[in-house]
């Protein structure tokens, strides 16, 4: 019995097949040397025109920020290789490292709100969960009112 599938399909599988067999690899090496001589230059001088103090405004610093991930994106299609990935992680947290360390408060430390702000967000669903509670058994306790009569009942 001859195959059943059409020819043109049979040619598409296998061009696709191939194509996807010849992806090249990641070249990490390109991928790192170009964040590193393109990215980085590029992002450092547009950080470096702001004055220290306003690195951790965003409002002034995004665009720049928006730039070197453009960038990251850009490179690593070059370099083949997926985006995001560990070695543009690696790259972002060394460029924070080095540029936008002050923008991490390190001596910040969580405290649990004030006890009255701790008591409504307690009591708050407590309260809302006995109503409602109470609702449903109020409303399926309730009797059904018997249901108009019309004129054809009377006949």
């Amino acid at each position: 019995m001859p195959c059943c599938i059409p020819r043109s399909a049979m040619l598409f599988a296998v061009t696709a097949l191939g194509m996807a067999l010849c992806v090249p690899a990641c070249n990490d090496t390109t991928l790192w040397i170009y964040m590193k001589e393109y990215c980085y230059p590029t992002f450092h001088n547009d950080i470096s025109r702001l004055n220290e103090s306003l690195h951790c405004n965003w409002t002034l610093t995004y665009r720049f920020y928006s730039r070197l991930t453009d960038c990251t994106i850009k490179v690593a299609k070059l370099s083949s290789c997926f985006w995001p990935n560990e070695h543009v992680d690696q790259f972002f947290m060394e460029v924070h490292r080095n540029l936008l360390a002050a923008c991490s408060p390190q001596h910040l430390s969580l405290q649990d709100p004030p006890n009255a702000i701790l008591a409504v967000l307690i009591s708050m669903p407590m309260l809302l969960t006995t109503i409602m509670a109470a609702l449903v058994v109020w409303c399926s306790k309730r009797k059904k009112t018997p249901a108009r009569m019309t004129s054809r009942q009377f006949a």
